[in-house]
């Protein structure tokens, strides 16, 4: 289901339209990605000609792709309909789409690469967005989340991000905390067929986030569906 742009946005960030704009000056470079987003991203953007992001805002990735790469497809997808039309206006060559945040609707096996960044720790269907991800990719599956090692915190109301506008606080979204060994069970079904590997390190919370953890380990998951390897786990003990 994809919402109608004319359609109110009461998304999170898209709330404001005027904060759609704050997007289109970061996360449009590689220096603006967290380490742990560079680790895995930077060398399968050399060996990738067709994307999908999910959750793309307003399509900075696009940006980063297109300074590395001259013949590339590019498709965004993003809940919010401000997002999209931004992205739209400004990256006439990628494909925006908006969706319902629950079913991504591309074809299966139809991109080299499956990416998202920054999206699936504030969703609870997160690990029906990774299998789906996961369908709609060739090869390459990409995605970042936040761990711990004590109980998982998928509670909107005990862990969350706020979003400001001009210093006010309009809006807030769930900030997941899961449980490390529980998420390594939880993609056991795909490492036996896939190979699988996890870069990550301790890190504070962004200011922005309310929840019980002082520390959370930031990682990237990185699924290759080319080969069949043992799970390879790189975490460091950086703050």
């Amino acid at each position: 289901m994809t919402r109608n742009l004319k359609t109110k946005d009461i998304t999170h960030y898209g709330i404001q339209s005027k904060y759609s704009d704050l997007w289109n000056k970061t996360r449009n470079k590689i220096k603006h990605l967290y380490n742990s987003e560079r680790y895995f991203f930077l060398p399968l953007l050399k060996k990738s000609s067709s994307f999908l992001d999910l959750g793309c805002a307003t399509g900075g990735f696009y940006n980063i792709i297109r300074n590395k790469k001259n013949n590339f497809e590019y498709y965004g997808y993003d809940v919010s309909q401000n997002m999209i039309r931004a992205a739209k206006k400004k990256y006439n060559n990628g494909i925006f789409k908006v969706y319902d945040g629950n079913k991504i609707g591309h074809k299966k096996k139809s991109v080299d690469f499956c990416f998202s960044f920054g999206t699936l720790h504030h969703t609870e269907n997160y690990l029906n967005l990774i299998d789906q991800m996961i369908k709609v990719s060739k090869r390459y599956i990409v995605f970042d989340l936040r761990f711990t090692k004590d109980k998982s915190l998928i509670n909107n109301k005990k862990s969350y991000q706020s979003f400001f506008y001009t210093k006010k606080k309009y809006s807030r979204i769930q900030y997941n905390v899961i449980n490390f060994e529980n998420f390594i069970n939880s993609i056991k079904p795909y490492s036996k067929k896939y190979a699988v590997k996890i870069y990550g390190y301790n890190h504070l919370p962004n200011k922005t986030v309310t929840t019980k953890y002082k520390k959370v380990i930031t990682a990237s998951v990185f699924i290759d569906k080319s080969k069949s390897e043992k799970i390879k786990i790189i975490l460091k003990n950086k703050i």
